[in-house]
């Protein structure tokens, strides 16, 4: 049977862009309808072709993202403007839509241990666009901030799992993890769930999630917060569109456990909350919490002691302190160069740039990248911690190239053909088709980029050689 008009995306561009991003997939074949439980969801109708190779997801204006999947930001609900830590966050799933949630003056922080993994949650918030995002790479456990106090209102905890939610999709992960096999994940969950509770301000919420379903990973790790870690349990309301089932502990009313079909993964989220007379010191971690965590599957064994060992010995690899730069965990970062933001800021307005897209923050400069560092960072996170701001382009020989699918940076299409900018503008997918089998357009004059516009919607910046641009790599 095919399940593929069964799958759902979410629409990631600026309200004004929504139209436009819709008549782009309406014009490629693809029908859809909303999700009645967010209005950024939507529901695949029919699919002429598999949706990630479609415009609007090559050029990050939707992300492909299973329904339930979605229900973890949207059960956090935080505010506009709110700043959110995703503890475990690769792929970017949950870390983009929470980030969507909180807006561009918000921030999110998604931190993921394993370098491969890493690198696809950065590839993702790039791609996106989401430059209220920053990333780190620490085990959970051991996230170097400190407790309680000025500490953090929201929390994403999407730990390592038995995964039994996704049996349609891998009909043996049942038989995988059964008996032994899911006492490390237990203990992990354990121990992320309690340095969750010590990185939360009081009265600071974090969203529990799991996309298996035994009650050992779910609402048993949910007594756990409540009666050994002082979380207060707060119940949800049920959003529409969607089947629960109901808690397999009766004090747990108000989860949502969502079971396997065909429309939907199997999928578990509970709401926590960290009173507001709960003591700004936590306990710490147990050794026994987080020992034998060495399992088959790279989620936990990312989460490894020899892993957190080799943190220590500064082998993790490339890293970035106060979102500038660092060569390892446990080395403090270089300093970044020198230029002031006055500076930094006139240099990122070049011909067909604008900043009117970046929200409040700082611009800071290292290994000839620029990167854009949210204004929360500078309360939130610690000057001797290892992250990474938004990369937004390359500055050398005194010139800033910006990356190439920065939409944000681009002005809009009448900004855009001001003297002095060079714009491209399509009116139908066909005329865009050509640029990623290597073709080039015409641009008609000299320049070094071209704004690519769908209609007046940015799409990226092409590469141009004489009087030809073509589409970089994105």
């Amino acid at each position: 049977m095919n399940k593929m008009p069964l799958r759902s995306f979410r629409f990631v561009c600026k309200p004004c862009h929504r139209e436009l991003v819709e008549n782009l997939l309406h014009a490629q074949g693809f029908r859809f309808e909303p999700e009645p439980f967010s209005s950024l969801a939507y529901k695949l109708l029919h699919e002429p072709f598999p949706l990630g190779g479609s415009l609007a997801a090559r050029f990050g204006y939707i992300y492909i993202q299973d329904r339930s999947s979605m229900l973890p930001p949207l059960a956090l609900a935080p505010h506009t403007g709110a700043a959110c830590l995703d503890m475990c966050a690769s792929p970017g799933s949950k870390t983009g839509l929470t980030a969507q949630l909180v807006g561009a003056q918000g921030f999110v922080l998604g931190n993921e241990p394993s370098r491969s993994r890493l690198a696809t949650l950065r590839h993702n918030l790039c791609a996106l666009n989401l430059v209220q995002c920053a990333t780190t790479s620490y085990s959970a456990v051991e996230l170097p901030m400190p407790p309680g106090g000025a500490g953090w209102q929201y929390i994403v905890l999407d730990p390592p799992c038995s995964g039994w939610g996704t049996v349609e999709k891998n009909p043996n992960v049942t038989a995988l993890w059964q008996g032994d096999k899911v006492k490390p994940l237990i203990a992990l969950q354990r121990a992320l769930l309690q340095r969750a509770f010590a990185l939360l301000a009081p009265g600071g919420r974090v969203v529990y999630s799991t996309c298996t379903t035994n009650v050992e990973e779910n609402e048993a790790q949910l007594a756990f917060a409540v009666q050994e870690l002082g979380f207060t349990f707060v119940p949800l309301q049920a959003p529409p569109g969607f089947s629960f089932a109901a808690p397999e502990l009766p004090q747990f009313e108000g989860v949502l456990r969502v079971p396997t079909s065909q429309e939907e993964q199997g999928f578990f989220v509970a709401l926590l909350e960290k009173p507001l007379n709960a003591p700004v010191a936590s306990l710490p971690v147990q050794a026994s919490l987080v020992m034998g965590e060495d399992a088959v599957q790279e989620d936990v064994t990312a989460w490894s002691s020899a892993q957190r060992r080799a943190q220590a010995r500064g082998k993790f690899g490339k890293g970035y302190n106060n979102g500038a730069g660092g060569k390892s965990l446990g080395q403090k970062a270089p300093a970044p160069r020198p230029e002031g933001q006055a500076v930094l800021r006139e240099t990122l307005l070049g011909p067909g740039t604008s900043l009117e897209g970046l929200p409040q923050g700082r611009l800071a400069l290292y290994n000839d990248v620029v990167h854009f560092l949210p204004q929360q960072t500078e309360a939130l996170i610690p000057p001797t911690m290892i992250w990474k701001g938004f990369p937004l382009g390359r500055f050398h020989g005194g010139t800033f190239a910006p990356a190439p699918n920065l939409r944000v940076l681009m002005p809009e299409l009448d900004a855009a053909e001001h003297p002095g900018n060079t714009a491209v503008c399509v009116e139908t997918p066909e005329e865009l088709t050509p640029l990623f089998s290597g073709q080039a357009l015409a641009v008609g004059k000299q320049a070094k980029t071209a704004g690519l516009y769908y209609k007046g919607l940015p799409l990226c910046r092409l590469r141009v050689k004489g009087a030809r641009a073509m589409l970089p790599p994105l």
